[in-house]
């Protein structure tokens, strides 16, 4: 027996639909945990409006975060990509992956 799940499947859940773009997650419809396929971890939560996601990010330090729609992706406490250089951060790309995940029916 043949199961779709990812970005095309009609139900599939959003740690789904991450899975299927190279992440390594596990989750529920409101809170995603894992690492992007550059392997920063995270933790995505999704909020009922971007107002209330606007809100959740300003209580999150510095540049640890970022609002993406109804949704906050914290990647606070990665170590650096190099010694010495800043924490390591989610990518344009794996934020615009994040997104479209997020945007599917």
């Amino acid at each position: 027996m043949l199961v779709l799940a990812g970005c095309g499947a009609r139900h599939a859940s959003l740690a789904d639909c991450l899975n299927a773009k190279g992440f390594l997650v596990e989750g529920n419809a409101t809170v995603v945990r894992g690492s992007s396929a550059g392997g920063v971890s995270f933790t995505l939560t999704v909020y009922a409006t971007t107002a209330a996601a606007s809100h959740a990010l300003a209580a999150k330090p510095g540049a640890s975060a970022a609002r993406v729609g109804s949704a906050v992706v914290d990647f606070s406490g990665n170590p650096p990509a190099r010694p010495g250089g800043p924490p390591a951060k989610l990518s344009k790309r794996a934020l615009t992956a994040i997104h479209s995940c997020l945007d599917r029916p």
